[in-house]
């Protein structure tokens, strides 16, 4: 038994349902996809639903495979601690959001076990995590200001629909210029 390829998905954990782009990937090397949405649900059960799990996909070349879950990338955890809809455009000018260095240090401690990060040392992926809110526009920093702590009333769960929300407005904007 050989390994055919790698493939690496994102899939909503605890309510995983067939869709394309998942399609796309499983139908050409013929795995069920119904077998393989049960054992993904299985293996996912304890974590909270709707959350976008990584997963590395190794089909093997009797139609059988072997697929390793990861934690939810760090854009992810930054979108739902900052309480951010959409990340800055323009992020060296313009911030939308900040966090404080706990939340960094939680979100370094959740990815440390992930495969590219297991030899990294804690302080490094707390950089890498700096560095990538510097790149989206959110300003780290060691406690929230009176401006910061309002990100504490935005609903974490509505994030997706304000986010919905704001790229409808900004179409109906760019169609009403044209």
């Amino acid at each position: 038994m050989s390994r055919i390829g790698r493939f690496n998905l994102v899939v909503l954990s605890g309510s995983a349902k067939p869709s394309a782009s998942i399609g796309q990937t499983l139908g050409p090397l013929g795995i069920n996809m119904m077998t393989f949405f049960k054992e993904f649900n299985e293996r996912t059960k304890n974590i909270s639903k709707n959350v976008p799990i990584q997963v590395t996909l190794e089909p093997l070349n009797d139609r059988t495979y072997r697929f390793y879950l990861r934690t939810p990338t760090v854009v992810w955890f930054i979108r739902r601690c900052a309480r951010v809809p959409m990340f800055s455009p323009t992020a060296k000018h313009h911030t939308v959001g900040s966090i404080t260095l706990a939340e960094v240090f939680h979100i370094a401690k959740c990815k440390r076990m992930d495969p590219p990060l297991i030899n990294l040392t804690l302080k490094s992926i707390c950089k890498y995590i700096i560095g990538t809110c510097n790149s989206m526009g959110i300003k780290v920093c060691r406690e929230l200001d009176d401006e910061g702590k309002k990100k504490y009333f935005v609903d974490v769960n509505q994030l997706d629909n304000i986010k919905k929300e704001i790229r409808t407005r900004n179409k109906h904007q760019k169609r009403s210029k044209k």
